[in-house]
């Protein structure tokens, strides 16, 4: 994988966590980056068809060969954890408690396909976004803003975005511009098949690892650091 040059947002939030302003895997911070089945550190691209680049297949069958889909620990150890392997030591994939906070102490907005705000701000619970982008069919990616700031798209100091990359069943890439999915550290509440994330789509919901997906299935990852 090609290096990247991953950058440290501080969004002010609570407990001090800072943010990577891009994917695992991406160059550029709207960039799809990479595809990682939960607990498993290799990533896998897709091509401008939506197959994945190397004829890797997220289904349960392969899942449960791999690395990840034989680990049983309800949390990612530093071992099964993409952000640390892929970015170093000092990364690694948020835990819910982290997202929710992500979501609850910062401004959202939404940017279209050609980079353009859209709409915003938005605060999460208020479903002020649910009303404006309802069927909306394509986006880019969500922002999120610190608090009290002015949100400027080319000065990358105060937010992070977020591309709506879809997700990977099978070789397939399905629902990009449509929603995203990034992992959490956590598996489900009593549901190994299952592993936390954060989720939001084209229509303005967005929900802080309220469902849980299926641990084969391609997502993106993020990095977080104190």
């Amino acid at each position: 994988m090609k290096e990247q040059n991953y950058l440290i947002v501080d969004l002010g939030l609570p407990s001090g966590i800072k943010w990577a302003d891009r994917n695992v895997g991406a160059e550029n911070p709207w960039d799809n980056g990479l595809y990682f089945s939960w607990g498993n550190v290799d990533g896998h691209t897709v091509d401008e068809n939506g197959n994945t680049t190397d004829g890797y297949s997220f289904d349960e069958n392969t899942y449960v060969t791999t690395f990840g889909g034989q680990y049983t620990s309800s949390t990612l150890d530093a071992e099964h954890d993409a952000a640390t392997v892929n970015m170093g030591s000092n990364w690694r994939i948020p835990t819910p408690i982290e997202i929710s906070e992500l979501v609850k102490n910062t401004e959202h907005y939404y940017i279209d396909l050609k980079g353009n705000i859209i709409a915003g701000p938005f605060n999460y619970g208020t479903n002020e976004s649910d009303k404006v982008l309802d069927g909306y069919k394509k986006l880019r990616s969500i922002c999120f803003v610190k608090k009290g700031e002015v949100f400027d798209y080319d000065n990358r100091s105060n937010f992070i975005e977020f591309p709506f990359t879809g997700c990977c069943k099978g070789n397939i890439l399905i629902y990009k511009g449509i929603c995203s999915t990034v992992w959490a550290n956590s598996l489900g509440i009593g549901e190994t098949k299952d592993a936390q994330d954060l989720y939001f789509d084209g229509s303005g919901e967005l929900r802080i690892c309220g469902e849980y997906g299926d641990r084969y299935y391609g997502r993106s990852i993020r990095g977080v650091i104190f």
